[in-house]
């Protein structure tokens, strides 16, 4: 399984300092950033956000790695909605044409993917598994959510929080 993520979900997460979440939520040993991805948290580099550090220690150890488009997928990113930023973008390229899962927390391009069935990850739902599947407590993921909040100025709705709290179904 490969997860893809944009640079939103990593900065949140950094915030609350819980990056190495994704990969016991996942079991993954590597999380992929598209180039842009990287090129938006270089320019999110700044003194009143020095958790963005985390994300740059942890793409240097390979837990993040950078994952090329190629020509033809570059190509691709041409093709999508204007609004969508460069990251995200190439996120949804990689994430279409290998069916990998996209972390992420823009609604533009959450609906996109959903238009498209492209498997995608919200922050409230993301919030959700890591208590859910027992990756942390109900009180650690409030926890993250208000070092989030205060980090990042992070706002979510009561229906948000809703989705995050909600108890996990159980399949039939």
């Amino acid at each position: 399984m490969i997860i893809v993520s944009d640079s939103n979900m990593l900065s949140s997460l950094a915030s609350a300092n819980a990056l190495n979440l994704l990969h016991k939520l996942y079991k993954v040993d590597t999380i992929y950033i598209p180039i842009a991805v990287e090129q938006e948290l270089q320019q999110a580099l700044k003194p009143d956000k020095e958790y963005i550090k985390q994300i740059f220690q942890n793409i240097a150890t390979g837990k993040i790695k950078i994952l090329p488009l190629t020509a033809n997928e570059q190509a691709l990113t041409k093709t999508l909605p204007p609004k969508l930023h460069d990251g995200e973008r190439e996120g949804i390229i990689l994430c279409y044409r290998e069916r990998h899962s996209f972390l992420c927390n823009d609604k533009r391009a959450i609906r996109y993917c959903h238009q498209h069935g492209i498997k995608v990850v919200d922050l409230p739902l993301l919030l959700n598994l890591f208590w859910t599947r027992h990756i942390i407590s109900k009180y650690q993921a409030e926890t993250l959510i208000q070092k989030m909040v205060a980090q990042e100025n992070l706002h979510l709705s009561e229906e948000q929080l809703a989705q995050i709290f909600a108890p996990r179904r159980t399949k039939r």
